[in-house]
Parts: C-alpha cells; structure tokens; sequence
C-alpha cells in the first residue's frame, strides 16, 4: 500500500493525466489468510473492508487464472513462485475475485476466448473507463418483475445504501455532460465519490470519470452545488458474481414514486451486441435502452418528470 501511495503522490506531482496500474490489490491478501487473520491484521493497522476495496481503485479488472477454462496452458515451469495444482489455484483464485466483490467497477476476464482476445477485452474496457473509445459496452440493464432477496440468493451478495446527488451544471458543460457526487455506505462506513459525465465527440458516447472525494467535499457539493431542480436518488444495492459477470441489483426507495422498483446491471467485458449469461433466481423484465425513462438516475432525478406516466 505504501508503494501504491507513492506512485500516486509522484503521478499528483507530474500535474498530467496519469493512469496508475496496479499488480495485485490490498484486497488480494485475504484470500491467503484465514478471515480470523484477516480481521487480526486490519485491526492491527486500523484498516476496513469497505476502506481497503472502495476508495483505493477506481476499477478492479480480474483476470480468471488459465487453470479455469484453458488448464492445457496452465503450468509450474514459467514461474518459479507458483506452486499451487489446477484445483488449487482455481480455489485460489475464486476466493480473490470474491474479495473484490461490492466494488463498483468490478470487471471479471474469463478465458472464454483466446489470450490475445482476453487481453483485447481487457484494453478496451480500460479504455472505456478513461475516456478512450471502445467496441464494448460495459453494462447492461434490465427492470426486475419481482425484487429477490439476499438471503436466498445462491450467491455471495454486498449489501449498500446509496445516495446521489446531482450537481448544477458548469457554464461550459456541454448540453449531455453533468456531475452527481455518491455516498455509497457498508456497514455503516461511507464512501464518499463524484462521477464526472463527459460525451466524447463524434462518437456521443458518454464517459464517467469517477474520483474519491473526502467526507468534507462531499458535505460542501451537497450544500453549495446541488441541482434544485433534481431530486437526490436514494437505492439500494445488491452486488455478486455470477458466471464472471459483474452484478449489481439497485432498487430504488427514494423517489418515493419509485420504491421498491429493481433495476439489474451487470458489468461484463462483452461486445454490444453479446448475450448475457442471467441467472435463474432473477425474475428479470426486458432489456433497458439509452431510451427508457428508467435508464439513468439523471433523467429520474428531474422533478419536472412524472414518474408514475412513465412507468
């Protein structure tokens, strides 16, 4: 983490557009210890899960070991630092991308296509994240018929309250820019964060621009920048993995109008016009397009829309 610090400190001082790649992940040593040390070690250092996984990346790409789905070029010889079987390193490898589970831009790279595919899909989704273009679409949604429960899902699930809050628009905005800043809270520890939307010219793709703001920032957008003329979104959130696609289930408590309405959004590294693998305990509605009311939290956030005519 030390070393993490460092690298951003020295890319703050170049004052350019830096991208920070990071080997590993403060998160990744869990899945080497027992929970018992785990907690042990954090509470050593005055350290938190939510901490630790929400606010240090701005993305978590995982890249499923060759051991699960392509075994026949998993091998011992070209590291000499890995010594685990096929089972085991796909044990271990599970219990990492679990560690990550409950961030918000969790990407998960099977071995579904070749390596170089693999590492195709890697690129353009890092590029999509920093603004660059890119043939994937990196999130789907559906309505939800019927909301599920947690405790019932036959996956490990993230439970979060969220709140966003959308911000007055700068004079040189564009008309399809805007900014909101998130409180994202677990466990009673929140997670303060503002998303910067910019539409990239000539494509009209948007792009979302996220950093990590502090409990006073936040605080100040909320009382000096918020849109009067939008409501504040309040959800909450359902995160899990399921057949290494990204799910979050967000439903809706404020507006009012909108309680209890479900919305499934699933990050996977896939083309446009790809099929997402659903799961059987979703009772999922139709697919979502950039034309449904529901689409985006912006176009809910206006007080001008009657929501119950466009339900």
């Amino acid at each position: 983490m030390q070393l993490e610090d460092t690298f951003m400190a020295l890319a703050r001082d170049t004052k350019l557009p830096c991208v920070i790649l990071c080997d590993r992940g403060a998160m990744d040593g869990s899945a080497y210890m027992d929970p018992e040390e785990w907690e042990d070690l954090k509470l050593q250092h005055d350290l938190d899960t939510v901490t630790l996984r929400d606010t240090r990346y701005n993305a978590v790409f995982h890249l499923v070991t060759t051991a699960n789905g392509a075994p026949q070029f998993y091998t011992l010889d070209n590291n000499g630092t890995r010594i685990e079987t096929i089972e085991q390193a796909c044990a271990v490898d599970e219990r990492i991308c679990h560690a990550w589970i409950g961030h918000p831009k969790l990407f998960v790279f099977d071995n579904s296509t070749g390596f170089e595919s693999k590492m195709q899909r890697l690129i353009n989704c890092a590029a999509t994240l920093t603004g660059l273009p890119s043939t994937v679409k990196s999130s789907k949604k559906f309505l939800l018929r019927s909301l599920p429960s947690p405790a019932s899902m036959p996956v490990h699930c993230e439970e979060f309250e969220v709140e966003k809050v959308y911000l007055m628009p700068h004079p040189s905005d564009g008309p399809d820019d805007y900014v909101f800043v998130r409180c994202r809270t677990q466990y009673g520890i929140p997670v303060y964060g503002m998303t910067t939307v910019r539409t990239i010219a000539g494509t009209g793709e948007p792009v979302h621009l996220k950093r990590v703001l502090s409990a006073r920032e936040y605080t100040y957008a909320v009382r000096h920048r918020a849109d009067p003329s939008r409501r504040i979104i309040k959800q909450k959130r359902i995160c899990f993995l399921w057949k290494n696609q990204s799910f979050n289930i967000h439903i809706y408590k404020e507006p009012v109008e909108l309680a209890s309405q479900g919305i499934v959004h699933i990050q996977a590294s896939i083309e446009s016009t790809a099929t997402v693998m659903m799961p059987g305990f979703l009772d999922t509605d139709e697919e979502m397009d950039e034309s449904h009311p529901l689409y985006t939290g912006y176009h809910v956030s206006l007080k001008e829309i009657d929501i119950p005519n466009v339900l």
